[in-house]
């Protein structure tokens, strides 16, 4: 059975929150293109990662370590697969690689906070916006 605690409940309600704040920053490198899928895909990634990741460390901490990690590993093969696949969807038009690398930090940024690492999620988040938001101005211009 879960441990609902209040401080649990808490420390998982504060990594959605943060996590939902770095995938909306993160989407907002994509705001320049012509769909808004962009915004509202990484923030749901984000999300999603840190959720799986918490759950995992809940599974890992009654049983087995090495659930902990294969679960960690499936996601990581989960969000490559999702990033190849806007890549490969949007045929090489502009900003395809951009939101397919979007996809791949935004899923590893939410792994990060779910694993309680705030500060490196955080500041990741800010510099993978600078990034990927100069990629795309790059390309335009």
């Amino acid at each position: 059975m879960p441990s609902t605690d209040l401080y649990t409940l808490f420390q998982m309600f504060i990594k959605l929150v943060i996590s939902a704040l770095c995938g909306g920053i993160l989407g907002l490198s994509q705001r320049s293109l012509s769909e808004r899928v962009g915004f509202y895909t990484l923030m749901v990634i984000t999300l999603g990662s840190t959720l799986f990741t918490v759950v995992s460390f809940g599974i890992a901490s009654r049983s087995i370590v090495l659930l902990e990690q294969l679960a960690e590993s499936t996601l990581i093969i989960a969000i490559g697969v999702l990033g190849a696949g806007a890549f490969i969807n949007r045929r090489g038009q502009t900003g395809a690689l951009q939101l397919g690398s979007g996809i791949w930090l935004a899923g590893a940024v939410g792994m990060a906070v779910g694993a309680g690492y705030y500060f490196p999620g955080i500041l990741i988040t800010l510099v993978g916006y600078l990034l990927l938001d100069r990629i795309f101005i790059d390309k335009e211009g």
